[in-house]
């Protein structure tokens, strides 16, 4: 019970403080537009900061994200590159998309570049395709943090299956202790029965005894009488 107790602790104080069960919300994030330097030389990205969101846990949903949708995925010098990817959300066509991971203070940040061919995504040049970008971003955001908690799910329900088990098995040990009880009372009724009819074949002993010497002195008594 006491490692259920720390395990559950950890859980609710890992990703966000909680003072009730009611209190969680789904976080909304902030979605900064920047320049970065990265392989296509400097250019507009998108960029989120997923606090306790552990890097190679986004950046492998990134890439099955990609895979998804029928991206050629590569990872290089800290970049990941996703070249054809389809954003239907984004745009009708297809788009190369590169994202750089970075860690620090317990804090996973992202920035991600949308390459339309011509231009990347930006504020100014493709305003439409950058609303539906930011979107994207903060959605893919939001998804790490619900697979956070769904990890954290099926460790509580693990932790909680383990102490149904004990538990079970403790009923079961307590069951089979209340028979031994059981068993050690009728045994210690026939061991007292037993002993009661031992002391009176006891007393019948003595007394065949004691026949038994008065027989033996009276025929030595006898025998005797030939010296």
């Amino acid at each position: 019970m006491k490692k259920l107790i720390l395990t559950l602790s950890f859980i609710l104080t890992s990703s966000f403080v909680f003072a009730q069960k009611d209190d969680f919300e789904v976080p909304s994030f902030q979605i900064d537009e920047v320049q970065k330097d990265m392989s296509k030389g400097f250019q507009y990205g998108l960029l989120v900061e997923m606090p306790d969101i552990e890097l190679k846990d986004a950046e492998k949903s990134w890439k099955s994200d990609m895979k998804d949708r029928k991206a050629k995925v590569n990872s290089s010098r800290g970049e990941t590159s996703a070249l054809g990817s389809s954003i239907l959300n984004i745009s009708r066509n297809k788009m190369d998309v590169y994202a750089i991971f970075d860690r620090s203070n317990d804090v996973t940040t992202l920035t991600a570049f949308f390459d339309l061919g011509d231009n990347f995504i930006n504020s100014t040049d493709t305003p439409e395709e950058y609303e539906a970008a930011r979107n994207f971003v903060h959605d893919f955001a939001v998804l790490m943090v619900k697979q956070k908690i769904e990890g954290e799910f099926d460790a509580a329900q693990k932790e909680l299956s383990k102490s149904e088990n004990k538990l079970e098995k403790l009923k079961k040990e307590n069951d089979n202790l209340h028979s031994d009880i059981e068993k050690y009372k009728e045994n210690i009724i026939k061991a007292e029965k037993d002993i009661e009819q031992n002391e009176v074949e006891q007393n019948e002993t003595e007394k065949e005894i004691d026949n038994n010497e008065d027989i033996v002195k009276f025929i030595k008594s006898k025998l005797d009488k030939f010296k």
